[in-house]
């Protein structure tokens, strides 16, 4: 049995395999996607290392001395799957499954191939006949239920998702993703009630997100304070097994699937409800308890970038513009791209009308990304500040030639020189530009 130590905090034992399902669940299947490891997960990683196409050859070889083989079947398939070629793993599943129809491994490994090319609906006419044939299993009711949901078969969806509830009654997972359900088709308050019911068998992120969204929406205080901090502390675990899980299977140096797996793609839809519960707390963004909890989950996720925006915008909301300005400055040295960092970091310079440090950070942003429209006036007006605006005319001026198609940096550089009073060079840019 292999096992993974989380966090001092948690300090928690479980089965890789149980984790790695319970890693894609966590948030339900927001887009349908989620680890699920086969057995031979672990040995298929360390196999990247090895000439993938030295094996298949052999395996070739030894098929046109044994045509029946199943397993060298399987074994071509996965040095396919290995290298992203899902059309030519196919062609292998199948052929098992001609000999085999009953082989559980093709039929899985099979829809996984057309899952990798979001091909749901194939995916989903092979797993929905496993699934109904086989109801004691609730790996599959899940997959059936998460596929049937990526293609907006909700009934189908809220079916597979009940049998899997049934098989497991005391999960929340299969609680939570019901209520997302539900609420895609509209039924609000069955979805509410499936939130409380997977908050009784111990809650996910999202469960709690959304019983802390709706408290807050009735002014319920109690609710509010209980629902607000369950949904920060169980967004941050549940993220960071998601991300230690991400790391496991890419740090063999390729960036193509892992067999055996589908790609997390929740964690992205975690970290929105952690922000968002920062931004609504209660009962403001700028409470002490906020900034409290957040230093404790610090004390178990030392420099947790997200972690440390959130305490960072607690200072800003606070006005302690020191305490921001450095743990901003700690954030970005590890996310440097961060435009909501540099956005907000700029601000406080603003704040504090330290003008050209402001516009240096701006300028950063508008270097990561010159088609973004947020960084654009914030660099002319401190730019204006500065007396840098004829300075960035020029600089500007130059970019266009670059990047003749931008508009954007077109239209802000005819504001430019309308505000320099330059008007024949704006003028000559407006009728450059509709040439």
């Amino acid at each position: 049995m292999k096992n993974i130590r989380l966090n001092k905090k948690y300090s928690i034992h479980i089965h890789i395999n149980s984790l790695l399902f319970i890693v894609g669940i966590s948030a339900g299947p927001i887009q349908g996607q989620h680890f699920l490891f086969s057995d031979s997960l672990l040995n298929q990683i360390h196999s990247r290392n090895r000439n993938i196409e030295t094996d298949r050859e052999y395996y070739l070889k030894q098929l046109k001395r044994f045509p029946e083989s199943e397993s060298l079947h399987l074994k071509v398939a996965a040095t396919y799957l290995m290298q992203s070629r899902f059309s030519e793993a196919r062609i292998y599943y199948q052929e098992v499954l001609r000999m085999h129809p009953e082989n559980m491994q093709a039929s899985r490994l099979l829809s996984t191939t057309y899952e990798y090319e979001a091909k749901f609906d194939s995916a989903l006419m092979i797993i929905a006949p496993l699934a109904m044939n086989q109801p004691d299993n609730n790996a599959l009711q899940f997959k059936a239920a998460d596929l049937a949901e990526q293609i907006f078969d909700y009934g189908k969806a809220e079916f597979f998702y009940k049998r899997w509830k049934n098989l497991d009654p005391k999960s929340p997972w299969p609680s939570s993703c019901l209520g997302q359900v539900f609420e895609k088709t509209g039924q609000s308050d069955s979805a509410m009630a499936a939130y409380l019911q997977a908050e009784e068998n111990g809650g996910t992120t999202r469960s709690a997100y959304k019983l802390f969204i709706d408290a807050r929406k009735h002014a319920d205080t109690s609710l509010t304070r209980q629902f607000q901090e369950k949904a920060l502390k169980r967004a941050v675990f549940e993220i960071s097994i998601s991300e230690s899980m991400m790391q496991l299977s890419s740090e063999y140096g390729s960036t193509n699937p892992v067999p055996g797996t589908v790609e997390i793609k929740n964690v992205d839809e975690l970290k929105k409800m952690l922000r968002s519960v920062v931004l609504n707390w209660f009962p403001s963004a700028a409470s002490e308890s906020l900034k409290t909890l957040i230093l404790n989950l610090l004390e178990s996720h030392p420099d947790a970038p997200l972690l440390l925006e959130q305490l960072a915008l607690v200072y800003k909301n606070q006005k302690r513009w020191d305490r921001a300005i450095q743990v901003y400055e700690r954030f970005l040295a590890l996310n440097p791209r961060s435009m909501i960092g540099l956005k907000n970091l700029g601000s406080i310079y603003e704040e504090q009308e330290q003008w050209t440090k402001a516009f240096q950070i701006y300028q950063k942003g508008l270097n990561l990304d010159i088609k973004s429209p947020e960084f654009y006036p914030l660099v002319i007006r401190t730019a204006d500040h500065t007396d840098q605006l004829e300075a960035l005319s020029n600089r500007w001026a130059r970019l266009v030639q670059a990047h003749q198609n931008n508009d954007l940096l077109k239209h802000n550089l005819i504001a430019v020189y309308y505000q320099l009073g330059q008007n024949d060079k704006a003028q000559a840019l407006i009728n450059n530009s509709n040439q």
